[in-house]
């Protein structure tokens, strides 16, 4: 069973994060603090990795290729990911939601409540 709202979450901070470690590297970067810089860099380009691969495998899941697509195009500007968990990512039908009739099956040799009034037996 998939938990969207938690893949969403997922993917919402890891974007957040890894801009938020890209700029911060940046700007030491270009305060000439390269020994913090680039590592926060490399970790916030790293982190977005692993956000988009995972936005992609689920839009691949899912057979959303609109989304799929969306991802490839926007992967150098890194927002991909991000716009997938706001507007891409939907609930899918788990087992929980069909009702509970539908997942009984019903044993042959007992007689439904319809049989049975039919050949005259008590249902009460």
């Amino acid at each position: 069973m998939r938990h969207p709202t938690r893949g969403r979450w997922t993917l919402i901070a890891m974007t957040l994060i890894a801009a938020g470690l890209t700029i911060l590297g940046v700007q030491q970067f270009a305060a000439g603090q390269s020994s913090v810089g680039l590592p926060a860099i490399v970790m916030g380009n790293l982190v977005y990795l692993f956000a988009w691969i995972i936005g992609m495998l689920d839009s691949l899941q899912a057979r959303r290729t609109g989304w799929t697509l969306a991802q490839l195009l926007l992967l150098p500007f890194g927002v991909g990911p991000l716009l997938y968990a706001l507007f891409g990512l939907r609930a899918t039908p788990s087992t929980s939601s069909v009702p509970v009739a539908q997942q009984e099956q019903s044993d042959p040799a007992v007689p439904s409540e319809t049989e049975q009034s039919q050949h005259g037996i008590d249902v009460g």
